[in-house]
């Protein structure tokens, strides 16, 4: 009962913070992207498409009366939970927790958008139900991180991945024809509703991002050293989660401003974790052998490059 409680205050702190240091650069009377226009179906595409947040900020306001403070109670708890969906993918590691946590304030030091934090703990929520084959659960995350953004279609690659040689092929093939089918009905209808909107589906800022590749082309090559040195030690789900990652970097080049770490929000659990795993995986070794790091049924146990389950 103490842990339950130490835990939960641990993350209602973490969740603060995090929601704290969102708030400021929000953007929230933007009119291309800030609260009054989504919340008035106005927001420019494709900003108009991530619509849970205004429809949880207008539930909200039936208690708060305001649109501020009801939004402000969304993003303090969808900060809660992301603290939460970070500790559970760390598998209650401590530090890998905080890296994770760290790397979120990290992306978003200069960008950032009030549907971020909701999208993002859909996404970690996802992975979380995913890797402990919790299906039903993970339809469910799934759906809403499709209301969220539209990005949550790269989950498919990501469970595709995961479990076709892990699962009976007929499970694996209704899973996958399932997760695609929700965000198909749900991305077209949202694109119908807001057809007539201003803006378009992408902005494209190749040209502005060449600049700045020296500064990508190092970042890139020391993560892929680290990784390429800690591959086999790594636990299979995060590498296999990596399908994706050659999608977010092309977008990130063509498709965003210079410096705006927050497209790769979606995946910075998986790459945090993985930069955790290579930089202390002998800590975790010597603690696995001493049964530091007990493992818990079907979820990996803190040993790079083992889960139990796999």
């Amino acid at each position: 009962m103490k842990t339950f409680w130490r835990d939960w205050a641990g993350h209602l702190l973490a969740g603060f913070a995090l929601a704290i240091w969102f708030l400021p650069g929000l953007e929230l009377f933007s009119t291309r992207y800030g609260l009054g226009v989504m919340l008035a179906g106005t927001s420019e595409r494709p900003f108009a498409y991530r619509v849970l947040t205004p429809i949880l900020v207008r539930a909200a306001e039936v208690f708060y009366g305001s649109p501020i403070p009801a939004f402000l109670f969304v993003l303090a708890g969808a900060c809660v939970l992301l603290s939460v969906a970070l500790w559970e993918l760390a598998d209650h590691r401590p530090l890998a927790w905080c890296i994770a946590l760290l790397g979120v304030m990290a992306i978003t030091w200069n960008y950032r958008h009030l549907f971020d934090p909701l999208t993002w703990v859909l996404w970690a929520l996802t992975l979380v139900c995913m890797r402990r084959q919790q299906w039903a659960a993970m339809g469910l995350a799934f759906a809403l991180a499709c209301l969220s953004k539209e990005t949550a279609i790269l989950l498919v690659p990501i469970f595709v991945a995961n479990y076709f040689d892990k699962l009976p092929r007929k499970q694996w093939l209704a899973l996958s024809a399932g997760m695609t089918m929700i965000w198909a009905a749900i991305h077209l209808e949202v694109m119908w509703m807001f057809r007539a909107n201003s803006g378009g589906d992408l902005e494209l800022h190749a040209a502005e991002q060449v600049a700045y590749y020296p500064i990508y082309a190092v970042i890139l090559l020391v993560g892929l050293a680290l990784l390429v040195w800690s591959w086999k030690r790594q636990p299979e789900f995060l590498r296999r989660s990596l399908v994706v990652f050659p999608v977010f970097l092309v977008f990130f080049l063509a498709f965003c401003s210079p410096l705006e770490w927050r497209d790769f929000g979606e995946l910075e659990p998986v790459l945090a974790i993985l930069l955790d795993n290579a930089i202390l995986w002998r800590s975790y070794e010597k603690q696995s052998r001493v049964g530091l790091v007990p493992g818990r049924g079907g979820v990996w146990d803190g040993r790079p490059g083992d889960r139990a389950g796999d």
